[in-house]
């Protein structure tokens, strides 16, 4: 019976000692949260990515030209001198 009785206080003691903290968590956690605000911008918006890696081509396609003319008449020689726009030589465009 005596233990029964010094229980009772102890467990009576732990009730409230957990009410009290708790309700002193909870009226701390009633301030207000902290925001940043600021106005919608439209932008260009960038991240620069570094890589190292080989990069492949999907298609491969081989360009070239081919251009066979005569030429018709050499208009300059071995050191003269040229300007921009000068014309060097004139080539026949007689049509085969």
């Amino acid at each position: 019976m005596k233990r029964k009785m010094i229980f009772v206080p102890v467990i009576i003691i732990i009730v409230v000692a957990s009410v009290f903290l708790g309700l002193g968590r909870f009226k701390r956690s009633k301030t207000a949260p902290e925001f940043q605000l600021s106005e919608v911008k439209r932008g260009n918006f960038e991240i620069p990515v570094s890589s190292t890696g080989t990069l492949n081509a999907v298609e491969t396609v081989a360009v070239g030209a081919v251009v066979s003319e005569t030429i018709k008449e050499v208009k300059v020689d071995y050191n003269d001198t040229v300007k921009k726009g000068d014309l060097l030589t004139l080539v026949d465009q007689t049509v085969f």
